[in-house]
């Protein structure tokens, strides 16, 4: 009879041991994920000084993600910005799809490629419902950022040559994420985005759009109001400023400067260290991460053409689109 008592209490007491166990793990797990104590506190200064920059970082993936009222939104957007990327040591993929929807242009572009010191991709959403900008200095369609972020779903996946960089989604208008320290050529990079459209309609006229541009069925699908876009080879003409000598030239800068803060921050546990660390030892380094989420010089653009931008809104507030549109661009 003994024996009978005995089993189960050796399997009770076994699976006290099991439940013990995993409980203990997933703790573990769940501190590496969740910051503690100073290093919390760490992560909250951090994020108020890369505030400004439109930036913040997650702990739980160790990637930094733009805000919903990042600055780059308020600066809209044109082709001249693209043009300075590599000006401001950005070589980044830039694929637009156009659009006509709800009697206004539409834009939808995804970038890709090495931001200064770190490897990302970004989307944005845009519109306007005035013709192009013609003036000296600038012939092309100046797009307004969306005001009403949560009418979009966007979710980005990028993958360098099939290992995982970064994989977060927000219901944002204009959306990005860096990894800091990656160094990546663009042609290495491949972007699968998600973007949710508040209806079909609108979701029918992107993928018009994106067959305008070349993409194919295998390079696009759709799933009720969401298409899915898998971007490795732009099909659109890249920049004139990015240039086979002046591409090689920045990159070579970019990857030293990754090479550097990796050195530099060989013996730190996480990113926060090596923030702290670098913004001690090496400010200059330091400006440069920061110029990595955010250069003003990327924008300059927006002072010649707002102006101008601001008396075409005024002159065409009644506008209506019955043709389809080209954007050009002369630098």
């Amino acid at each position: 009879m003994s024996h009978c008592f005995i089993l189960p209490i050796l399997v009770f007491v076994l699976l006290l041991i099991i439940i013990s166990i995993l409980f203990f793990l997933s703790k573990q797990k769940r501190n590496t994920l969740t910051p503690i104590g100073d290093t919390a506190l760490k992560v909250i200064e951090i994020n108020n000084e890369l505030n400004p920059t439109g930036y913040y970082y997650s702990f739980q993936d160790d990637t930094f993600y733009c805000n919903k009222d990042a600055t780059s939104r308020s600066f809209g957007y044109c082709k001249l910005y693209d043009e300075t990327l590599p000006l401001v040591g950005m070589i980044v993929d830039c694929e637009p799809i156009y659009f006509d929807y709800d009697e206004k242009h539409w834009l939808i572009e995804l970038w890709k490629g090495q931001y200064g010191m770190a490897s990302g991709a970004c989307a944005g959403i845009y519109n306007t419902a005035n013709g192009p900008i013609k003036s000296p200095r600038f012939n092309g369609i100046f797009y307004e950022s969306i005001l009403d972020n949560d009418n979009f779903l966007i979710d980005l996946n990028l993958k360098k040559k099939n290992e995982l960089i970064l994989h977060k989604s927000a219901r944002q208008s204009w959306f990005a994420g860096l990894k800091l320290g990656a160094f990546s050529m663009p042609s290495d990079l491949s972007l699968t985005a998600k973007i949710t459209f508040p209806n079909k309609k609108m979701l029918h006229e992107c993928i018009i759009g994106l067959k305008n541009i070349g993409y194919t069925n295998r390079e696009f699908s759709m799933h009720l109001k969401t298409v899915t876009i898998h971007f490795t080879k732009p099909h659109t003409t890249q920049p004139a400023s990015r240039t086979r000598v002046q591409e090689t030239i920045i990159q070579q800068g970019n990857k030293s400067n990754c090479e550097s803060y990796e050195l530099l921050n060989s013996k730190c546990k996480n990113t926060i260290e090596k923030l702290q660390l670098l913004k001690d030892s090496s400010p200059e380094l330091y400006d440069k991460v920061l110029k990595s989420f955010y250069s003003k010089e990327a924008y300059a653009g927006y002072e010649l053409i707002s102006p101008i931008n601001y008396k075409l809104h005024c002159q065409n507030d009644d506008i209506k689109i019955d043709e389809p549109f080209s954007d050009s661009f002369d630098i």
